[in-house]
């Protein structure tokens, strides 16, 4: 019954490893032979647990909310299409 059973604790163990080394779900179920929805079907538990560790590995940085401060964002975000040209300065040269 053990040697049943090994391949699919392996496998387990596996995901879970590829999820706590940081590797995407997708990038799992290409490196199993799987579809990510049946990735996701059989083993859900790996893919949280392997997430929680990775997050504990490598923290990242987010911020709450983007800086609002002018001095990094002088002027508002020009509408899609338009061109402006800035001096060595940043100042606007054209409107």
């Amino acid at each position: 019954m053990d040697s049943l059973l090994a391949p699919a604790i392996t496998r387990h163990a596996k995901v879970r490893r590829m999820a706590s080394a940081g590797i995407g779900d997708q990038q799992i179920a290409i490196l199993l032979g799987v579809r990510l929805n049946t990735l996701k079907l059989f083993f859900p538990r790996e893919l949280e647990i392997g997430a929680v560790i990775a997050s504990l590995r490598f923290p990242t940085k987010v911020s709450a909310k983007p800086p609002t401060n002018k001095s990094t964002y002088p002027y508002e975000a020009p509408p899609p299409g338009t061109l402006i040209i800035c001096g060595p300065n940043g100042q606007r040269i054209s409107n």
